[in-house]
């Protein structure tokens, strides 16, 4: 059973950081709220932690088929951009806004000067081989893109 006595003890928590406040007054309650972090993690609720990806998969899925959704359809003779020409547009300006790859030896030393086997290292490791994977992807889909528009792909 979730909700019983135990709920009232010091230690009790909803998820860690998340106790039952103990205030006294409106203020001391908004107080409380305001040191809340802006952004839960998917365990507060308890969720897997792989929910935060589905959800800004979603998202950007979300946002990209409004983007084309609101694009002009028809190609009268009036004037302004095709749709091609817009994505194609938007394309370069995405690979312009794109970080530059990571050089993996510069990684490595900068790395092993802040102590190669600390955890945060061994997890920044990671998530550095994760964006370099997703830089790759996304400059590759867009290239890809404009080749397509271009009639070269």
């Amino acid at each position: 059973v979730w909700f019983g006595e135990h709920m009232f003890q010091a230690s009790f928590n909803f998820y860690k950081g998340y106790p039952i406040p103990k205030c006294v007054n409106q203020t001391q309650y908004l107080d409380y709220i305001d040191q809340l972090p802006l952004v839960d993690t998917p365990e507060a609720f308890g969720l897997h932690p792989n929910a935060d990806i589905t959800y800004q998969s979603s998202t950007a899925q979300t946002i990209l088929d409004t983007i084309l959704k609101i694009q002009p359809k028809d190609s009268g003779v009036g004037g302004g951009e095709t749709r091609e020409s817009v994505v194609h547009r938007l394309a370069d300006d995405m690979l312009e806004k794109l970080p530059a790859f990571y050089v993996a030896h510069e990684v490595k030393a900068r790395l092993q000067k802040m102590g190669p086997l600390a955890p945060m290292n061994i997890f920044l490791r990671q998530e550095i081989d994760r964006m370099q994977r997703v830089i790759v992807a996304v400059q590759s889909t867009l290239t890809d893109l404009k080749l397509a528009i271009d009639g070269t792909l």
